[in-house]
């Protein structure tokens, strides 16, 4: 091979020459796809941040209505039951005053009864007495 180089170096430096483009091509051609490829990685990347922030903010605000609708549910459970509460004890206040009307009529009627029992005992004791005098 040395001698066919050494005969025809004009063969040799054509052939390497053609050989080093067929490589330069390659080579070039290889770069380009990692040009390419470095370009699809960095847009992955930017949307990755993007869609990252995306899905921070997105349960954010998921863990925020979250927050209001756990809150919310709790507040109605406390306002039903002190509302329960209220109720309970407007009830009975109502058992109560109910209750307090009756004995009041109750003693009204046992003090009417007791008055005309003291004034028929006045008149006797008066009648008696202004008939000893």
């Amino acid at each position: 091979m040395l001698q066919t180089i050494s005969d025809h170096p004009g063969f040799a430096l054509g052939a390497i020459a053609a050989l080093l483009g067929v490589i330069a091509y390659f080579i070039k051609k290889v770069l380009s796809k990692i040009d390419s490829h470095a370009e699809t990685i960095n847009a992955i990347k930017l949307d990755l941040g993007v869609q990252l922030a995306n899905s921070r903010l997105l349960f954010r605000e998921d863990m925020t209505s979250i927050f209001n609708d756990t809150c919310s549910e709790r507040q109605g459970s406390c306002a039903r039951l002190q509302q329960s509460k209220l109720d309970t004890l407007t009830a009975t206040h109502t058992a109560i005053c109910a209750k307090l009307g009756r004995i009041d009529v109750e003693r009204r009627e046992a003090w009417s009864e007791q008055r005309r029992w003291n004034d028929k005992l006045e008149d006797m004791v008066y009648r008696n007495g202004r008939s000893k005098v």
